[in-house]
């Protein structure tokens, strides 16, 4: 486990872990988060077990966001973050890049794992902003990605 920021970042570990991101998942659903109706349970349970899951964890013990973390090939991929409304803009993204440079990159001395790579719909706003402050640059831009017409945009973080 990591403290940094005011959020500790830790691994999914038991089923209430994994229970915790299915319930945000669907919480999310219902208030009618565009991204969340691109993730239909199946493919929850396909990135639970394929991804690394970690947790966010604030300052009074209550789990409140994950993110699934791949490294598929020259770049780690952040395939999805999700916070709980009332922790959104209080620096637990911020925890999450921070853990992630910390233990995952600065772990193989490999120069091609120094990269982290996500997308986001052009329409997430907060969530872009979100991005550019932790140090991620645009660096493409899917047209009409989502089924709804939005475009991705492309983020990358490079560290050397």
């Amino acid at each position: 486990m990591s403290s940094v920021a005011t959020h500790c970042i830790r691994a999914a570990e038991s089923t209430k872990d994994v229970d915790f991101v299915k319930t945000l998942i669907a919480r999310c659903r219902e208030n009618q988060e565009l991204w969340a109706m691109s993730w239909p349970p199946v493919i929850v349970e396909s990135e639970i077990e394929q991804a690394e899951t970690l947790l966010a964890i604030d300052p009074n013990g209550q789990r409140v966001g994950f993110l699934f973390l791949r490294k598929p090939g020259a770049a780690w991929e952040i395939s999805l973050v999700a916070l709980v409304l009332e922790s959104r803009g209080r620096s637990a993204f911020k925890a999450f890049v921070d853990f992630i440079i910390k233990y995952r990159l600065n772990s193989g001395g490999d120069a091609s794992t120094a990269i982290i790579d996500l997308e986001v719909r052009a329409d997430n706003q907060a969530a872009i902003q979100a991005y550019i402050n932790c140090g991620f640059v645009a660096v493409g831009r899917r047209k009409r990605y989502y089924a709804d017409g939005n475009d991705a945009i492309l983020f990358r973080l490079e560290r050397v």
